[in-house]
């Protein structure tokens, strides 16, 4: 059986995330010049044509192998990992087109069902240059948590600049692995657009879940939930974290629940820096 460790802990991750850095790959300059002219065309499509994906997956090839840590040869191991690219959405910035995607780590090595394993993904066809860029930073593998999805994007225009919220959930259920405690965490990353460049990509945890199980003490569940506004020139997120203790007997009426923590995160549109700053 695979071994798998999942890399979300108990509801502590932390809520706001200034700024990532993420890992960037840049096409080669016939590859930019193939993706730049069927970007640019008259089609104006809002997701990569055949060709622009095979050099985009052509340039990422190197990632299967931190997707594919610890296996066998692929041509050995039947319903062993592939890149996928999924495309979620197209923002014209000035004369750079960027189209926001999944990258992911796929795979069905417990069955028929299929696995993801997400990182965001933006490819930047610029005027003089292509580049992905892909966030987190660190490479998805599929050992490194039960599954990660990256599930929706948006498009939104500010003033000199363009924002992108995208939504990614990660949760430790696997077809490889049964029981355990379960977590599962819901990420907002919001991405600040102008021209080619990615000026600040900031990431705010809006739900967080932890259940464990325990026949001596009784399961305790932990779990964060908030409200969270995002609009051209300000975020806000309202949060809070609750406890709930059952009893060890069964005997709901036992159960404690308390709320061990609440915050809010307001961040503001500063334009002297042209970045978003937190204000609370």
């Amino acid at each position: 059986m695979l071994a798998l460790t999942p890399a979300i802990v108990r509801a502590d991750s932390p809520v706001f995330v200034d700024s990532l850095a993420p890992q960037v790959f840049t096409l080669t300059p016939g590859g930019h010049q193939s993706v730049r002219r069927e970007a640019v065309g008259a089609a104006r499509r809002d997701a990569l044509t055949e060709n622009q994906r095979a050099v985009v997956l052509a340039t990422l090839g190197g990632l299967e192998t931190s997707c594919r840590t610890g296996l066998l040869p692929k041509d050995e191991e039947p319903g062993s990992p592939w890149l996928a690219w999924r495309p979620l959405a197209r923002a014209d910035v000035g004369e750079t087109v960027w189209y926001v995607a999944a990258l992911s780590c796929s795979d069905s090595l417990c069955g028929s069902r299929l696995v993801l394993h997400d990182r965001l993904a933006l490819l930047a066809v610029g005027r003089e240059r292509s580049r992905v860029l892909l966030l987190p930073p660190e490479p998805a593998a599929i050992g490194d948590e039960g599954s990660a999805v990256v599930d929706s994007a948006d498009v939104i225009p500010g003033d000199g600049f363009t924002l992108v919220p995208v939504k990614r959930h990660l949760q430790s259920d696997h077809p490889c692995y049964d029981g355990g405690d379960y977590t599962a965490t819901d990420q907002q990353f919001v991405l600040l657009l102008r021209g080619d460049s990615l000026v600040q990509s900031m990431v705010l945890t809006r739900r967080e879940e932890w259940d464990s199980h325990d026949d001596v003490d009784g399961d305790q569940e932990t779990y964060r939930r908030s409200a969270l506004s995002i609009m051209a020139s300000s975020i806000r997120m309202d949060y809070q974290v609750i406890e709930r203790q059952h009893s060890p007997d069964g005997d709901e009426s036992k159960t404690r629940i308390k709320v061990t923590q609440r915050g809010v995160v307001r961040v503001a549109y500063d334009k002297a820096s042209g970045r978003f700053r937190r204000v609370q």
